[in-house]
């Protein structure tokens, strides 16, 4: 017994060595391929600004609108004034036919134009309902929903204030005015995104999309490039013919370097972008890191089938999309279909950016993430025996070569 306690540390020792030859061996095969540098290295670093700069307001604000006042009174033009004073509208021009103010919206030169009909205030005086034509350009989609937002807003406080005049003229007190103006008071409570923009939301997710992403592609191609250049041999010569030590060397490095990449989005460019982070710093990072891993041994062990690196990078390239779209960041997974439910589960991206929604917008810890956690475990899991097997296999296929190649 005490002698095997020795031998048992001196093979994890020589294993734990044989794993720092591939960490260093992959650090020399990036310093010479210029294709891994770009995308392992720059992208990862300039894409959040390529992507992320679009939504850097967040939000539209003064859109441009047309009014057409055919009213032509102190009402109408209150109402005008109350458009104009709204922080999302612009009132760019007044203008006296529809027509003209449809051309403009055609031309993309305004972005919703609002037609106050002829007879506006004399229906408020005598009670009667009045009404407001709208029209919105839906071609920029975000935008349009919040100047509709911004219209009813602006709608629905001029109601009420006219009610409240109109019962004050009745005889009635202020506090009673309000009161039977509002027989129903709703109070609104946002909550998590308390800014309500698309930006705070979107930008958070195409950080991490971004770093999914560029790790998988660039590790993908490394690995199809050992197939492709016929370098098994070194990989495994390096690795002391340990498939473990290839895989805790190879992949170590790629895990290392994007959690340093992940290090930056969550600390400079959150800053940089205004992004609030409400959660756990430590249980996001823990979640980060377990699902690079996850993402990292799974890449590798699909990319272990190609033999060539352009048909790795095109095919994973295709999964940038179905990744994102079916990990329930940008639609609900209770929305799709039993079979796609099924099949995003074995995606690490379903509940990572579950978990990550969790953390970085509703203030979650690691008790609120437990679940998620567990699901990228079990991924990481079964994604490290098949790539053990298939690393296995790979080597008893090839010959072993000796690690001493200088790169």
């Amino acid at each position: 017994m005490n002698g095997a306690l020795p031998a048992s540390a001196h093979t994890l020792r020589a294993k734990a060595l044989a794993a720092r030859a591939v960490f260093r061996r992959e650090l020399g095969i990036i310093g010479n391929n210029g294709f891994l540098i770009l995308m392992v290295i720059i992208a990862p670093l300039l894409y959040p600004f390529l992507y992320n700069t679009v939504y850097l307001h967040k939000m539209e604000r003064r859109a441009s609108i047309c009014v057409v006042d055919q009213d032509r009174t102190g009402a109408s033009r209150q109402l005008i004034r109350d458009f104009d004073a709204h922080e999302l509208m612009d009132v760019h021009e007044i203008l006296p036919d529809v027509s003209v103010a449809r051309d403009r919206l055609n031309a993309l030169q305004t972005s919703a134009v609002i037609v106050i009909p002829e007879g506006f205030e004399t229906d408020l005086k005598r009670g009667r309902q009045a009404r407001i034509g709208v029209a919105i350009s839906n071609l920029r989609f975000l935008p349009a929903s919040d100047i509709g937002k911004a219209i009813g807003e602006v709608l629905s406080s001029r109601a009420g204030a006219t009610i409240i005049a109109v019962l004050e003229k009745n005889g009635l007190s202020r506090d009673q005015a309000l009161k039977q103006s509002q027989p129903l008071h709703l109070i609104t409570q946002t909550l998590y995104n308390l800014s309500e923009t698309y930006g705070d939301f979107i930008i958070a997710g195409l950080f991490m999309l971004i770093l999914q992403q560029t790790l998988i592609m660039g590790l993908s191609g490394s690995m199809a490039m050992e197939r492709e250049n016929k370098t098994l041999g070194g990989l495994f010569g390096a690795a002391g013919n340990s498939a473990a030590a290839a895989i805790v060397g190879k992949g170590g490095f790629y895990i290392v370097l994007f959690a340093a990449h992940a290090a930056v989005y969550c600390s400079l460019y959150y800053r940089l972008y205004r992004i609030p982070l409400t959660g756990s710093v430590l249980a996001l990072a823990t979640l980060i890191i377990v699902h690079l891993m996850t993402v990292t041994v799974i890449t590798l062990w699909i990319a272990s089938f190609f033999r060539k690196k352009i048909t790795a990078m095109s095919i994973m390239l295709f999964t940038s999309y179905p990744f994102f779209f079916m990990s329930g960041y940008s639609w609900p997974t209770y929305s799709l279909p039993l079979f796609l439910r099924l099949v995003a589960a074995l995606f690490p991206s379903t509940p990572f950016f579950r978990g990550y929604t969790i953390v970085t917008q509703m203030g979650g810890g690691f008790d609120d993430i437990l679940p998620q956690l567990t699901h990228l475990l079990i991924l990481l899991f079964a994604g490290a025996v098949l790539l053990w097997v298939r690393l296995a296999a790979l080597r008893s296929s090839v010959q072993i070569t000796a690690s001493h190649e200088t790169y």
